[in-house]
């Protein structure tokens, strides 16, 4: 049987799951019925979660939220895991899926929009401690939730990138590790910071995307 996923927006963020042989259907809005018909199903990049999501007030670095989107996008991930429908996230839907398990964002921080970078995959993960190289347009960053079993990280930079970072009221943060993709096992979900779809199919980055789809799938 084909593997059917469904990406929630229109533009092409298939790539990652026609090279794994699966069927791809792009819907913005879907119904109960669609979803349900659905072996999976992708959040994708876009503007800033609103962060009322996340119990903070915006400060200046942050981004317009589309707060239809948030608030379309938080049912479809409750269906989802009232259904057990796993779900996986790129660049921005990573970041809505860390808010939805219980997560924060980083608000603002420099050095991740533009330059590809290396991160590493930690030991327990798909490719056991390896270094490779992902792109990065992302300016906030995830804050995985504060209980370790609702959100795992799996990738993570080897040093830090940013010099920077901002939350709330624009204080200054400390993070100690920069989270590049992480799973939320309580809701068969899991995201990536980097962007699969842009990059060789038959890259690592994109190897790593289709490990943690097969993963969730299991």
């Amino acid at each position: 049987m084909t593997c059917k996923v469904l990406v929630l927006n229109n533009y092409d963020y298939g790539q990652p799951f026609n090279a794994l042989g699966f069927e791809v259907s792009y819907i913005t809005n879907p119904n109960v019925d669609q979803l349900l018909d659905a072996h999976l199903v992708c959040f994708t990049g876009g503007t800033d979660v609103d962060t009322r999501l996340y119990g903070e007030a915006k400060n200046s670095y942050a981004g317009d939220p589309d707060v239809r989107r948030d608030t379309r996008e938080a049912k479809i991930f409750e269906t989802c895991v009232e259904a057990h429908i796993p779900m996986v996230g790129i660049c921005r839907g990573f970041q809505f899926l860390n808010v939805m398990n219980g997560g924060k964002l980083v608000q603002h921080c420099n050095g991740h929009a533009g330059p590809n970078h290396t991160v590493i995959d930690l030991d327990d993960g798909i490719f056991g401690g390896h270094e490779f190289v992902v792109n990065s347009l992302h300016h906030q960053m995830v804050i995985l939730p504060e209980n370790k079993r609702l959100g795992i990280p799996i990738l993570v930079t080897p040093s830090v990138v940013s010099s920077y970072y901002i939350g709330e009221g624009g204080v200054e943060l400390s993070i100690p590790q920069e989270v590049e993709a992480a799973v939320f096992p309580r809701t068969r979900s899991a995201g990536v910071q980097y962007h699969p779809e842009m990059m060789a199919q038959t890259s690592a980055a994109a190897k790593f995307f289709q490990g943690i789809v097969r993963g969730l799938l299991k």
